[in-house]
């Protein structure tokens, strides 16, 4: 036991002074140079000696001296002319300043360049459209002014080849409205089934509320009108508001109105808002009968536009 102890510290010390001879210790390292600093002065900041008696008893005349010695041991370091000295200090002299004359072109050449942005606001921005009533004479004159073909046919070009989409940007905005009704004819076996009554105002049918359906999909299909009928107007309707009821014991009358603040008519919005009524009030019932009719779909009134269509 003693002899493995003594094996044990003899191979430690022979370790040791083997890392001794290859790194050098602590003590044998050449000491680090030392970085000097040169003072900011031959005299402490704050240092009372140098000075006379009177500065030493006031510390404000002791600071403005210390300051005034920082100053002249800056001044002789980044070599600060007088020059510069009176520029930090001093404001603008007279004769620094702009003359007047340069100062009234500069702002008459601004005047002139906000004049001509406006002239060239003005000429490219459209004329103002005034809203008029429904009817207005105003109105009336405008429309005339549409560009018409020999042959009539606004929505064809002059020799009948092309469809065009007929130009309304020279109209006047007025508000324009327009109703139209259709009807559709039940057959004896649907009255039946549904005991359908006069004036009544609702009808459920295998596919559920008959008229409830109708009247949504009539208001949807006349804000789609635009994409339905290839040359309309795409308009954004002030109101569509559409009507079924029983009109006999076996003819539903359905009436859809649309209303529009725009340069052109709502008739086909009317329209197409009254015959997809119609056409859903078809799908609905034609589980019992395809036997039903629809007929008698017409532009009942229209206002607002160069012509009038039934009463006002």
């Amino acid at each position: 036991m003693a002899s493995t102890f003594g094996l044990r510290q003899a191979s430690r010390l022979t370790a040791r002074r083997s890392v001794e001879k290859i790194v050098p210790t602590r003590s044998l390292l050449p000491p680090a140079p030392k970085i000097l600093r040169p003072p900011l002065s031959s005299r402490s900041l704050f240092s009372s000696s140098g000075g006379n008696d009177e500065n030493n008893d006031d510390p404000h005349a002791l600071f403005k001296e210390q300051m005034e010695q920082l100053k002249s041991e800056r001044e002789d370091l980044f070599g600060f002319t007088q020059e510069d000295q009176n520029a930090w200090g001093n404001l603008a002299s007279a004769n620094d300043k702009l003359p007047p004359s340069l100062m009234e072109s500069v702002q008459a050449a601004r005047l002139a360049q906000e004049e001509m942005e406006d002239n060239h606001q003005v000429h490219h921005q459209s004329p103002p459209q005034s809203i008029a009533k429904e009817g207005t004479k105003h109105d009336t004159a405008d429309d005339e002014e549409e560009y018409q073909p020999s042959h009539g046919m606004t929505h064809l070009s002059e020799d009948g080849s092309t469809a065009n989409m007929v130009d309304v940007g020279h109209k006047v905005v007025t508000q324009r409205t327009a109703r139209a009704e259709t009807r559709v004819i039940l057959p004896p076996e649907v009255v039946d089934a549904f005991q359908v009554k006069s004036e009544q105002e609702e009808v459920v049918g295998p596919k559920g509320a008959v008229f409830a359906t109708a009247r949504i999909a009539g208001i949807m299909a006349a804000k789609k009108t635009s994409d339905l009928i290839p040359l309309c107007h795409p308009l954004p309707l002030d109101k569509v508001h559409i009507d079924i009821r029983m009109e006999h014991d076996n003819t539903v009358l359905i009436s859809c109105e649309c209303r529009v603040t725009h340069k052109t008519g709502v008739e086909m919005e009317a329209l197409t808002g009254a015959s997809v009524a119609a056409l859903t009030v078809y799908d609905m019932l034609k589980a019992l009968s395809h036997n039903i009719r629809i007929e008698q779909t017409v532009l009942v009134s229209k206002s607002g536009g160069k012509r009038t269509v039934g009463p006002n």
